[in-house]
């Protein structure tokens, strides 16, 4: 249940369009008539296409994996180099917690593919840390100019936050107000707009139907990192797709979803993974030092709400 959706029928009059992209469903509610849903879908749907084309992981001739198989520096688009300086800058901001390289213990742990199609192995594999630290790639910037890559990259969650970023200025430019999902990850498209807009958080135990907590925001975006759909089992050892480059293994002990609440979408996104990599208590302890909007779910389903959040967390389901 990626909206408060009953709440926002009330307080709104939304049109909604679907799409799917990135591996993910996109949503779509604009204010307006249909004529205005059906544009902003079609701006939504080029928007996503052009990321996925130039960085997804999956799609064997996108320009990601043509750039991994480079023996010399290249020259980039720029949405494909966006992504890759905004990755690099993250990992410095992390200090090294978030690292795209971890491309290869994903593929290790069977996720090669969409996870539709993935196929479980049948031993965990040996855990492998990331030591040597990722020099920066970028060699021109004027020129989007990068150097030659000797890990395999993995961009799918930095990529689609940049999408949405995209995606909803595209659409604020054109005096729209509404919101973007894309699997749960959420944007605010304000032109205008001074009353804040209601969106759930999703429990994170798959089979829960009914959200966790629900947040109000006037701009800006809720993002997610949650073991909710991605995960499964490398022998008898369960595992999911959040892994720690420290350790080369899935983490976040004790947790089953971190959700950040912020301006930027790609920002954010960087910030619930770190912090789902901390753990319930080391990530929780973190988003009150640095100030971070964060509601952290455990894996018995107990919600923490940093200092951060309080003001823009409207409801918390009672445990």
């Amino acid at each position: 249940m990626p909206f408060a959706s009953e709440t926002l029928e009330l307080s709104r009059e939304l049109t909604v369009r679907t799409t799917s992209a990135m591996a993910s469903v996109i949503e779509v509610l604009i204010e307006g008539n249909d004529a205005v849903a059906d544009q902003a879908l079609q701006l939504v749907d080029r928007v996503f296409g052009l990321y996925e084309t130039a960085c997804s992981r999956f799609v064997a001739s996108s320009e990601l994996n043509e750039f991994l198989k480079a023996t010399d520096q290249t020259a980039l688009s720029p949405v494909l180099g966006q992504v890759l300086r905004a990755s690099f800058a993250a990992y410095v901001e992390t200090g090294g917690r978030f690292d795209p390289r971890v491309r290869q213990a994903l593929e290790a742990l069977g996720y090669d593919r969409t996870f539709s199609q993935l196929l479980e192995p049948r031993n965990a594999p040996e855990p492998r840390p990331l030591l040597v630290p990722w020099e920066n790639p970028l060699i021109d910037e004027h020129s989007l100019t990068f150097a030659a890559q000797s890990a395999a990259l993995d961009f799918g969650g930095i990529a689609k936050g940049a999408a949405l970023a995209a995606a909803a200025e595209a659409l604020r430019l054109r005096g729209m107000n509404g919101l973007i999902c894309a699997g749960g990850d959420v944007v605010v498209v304000a032109h205008n707009c001074s009353r804040p807009w209601p969106i759930a958080i999703e429990d994170p135990i798959p089979s829960a139907i009914e959200p966790i907590a629900a947040v109000e925001i006037e701009q800006g975006a809720v993002m997610t990192s949650s073991v909710r759909l991605r995960q499964w089992r490398a022998g008898t050892t369960p595992v999911h797709h959040l892994i720690d480059p420290r350790t080369g293994a899935p983490g976040g002990e004790g947790l089953s979803s971190v959700t950040v609440i912020g301006d930027d979408p790609v920002s954010a996104e960087v910030w619930s993974k770190t912090l789902f990599l901390g753990g319930f208590a080391g990530g929780f302890v973190e988003a009150e030092q640095r100030g971070l909007a964060a509601v952290f779910v455990s894996r018995e389903g107990e919600v923490a709400v940093s200092s951060g959040a309080e003001p823009v967390v409207t409801w918390v389901r009672p445990s």
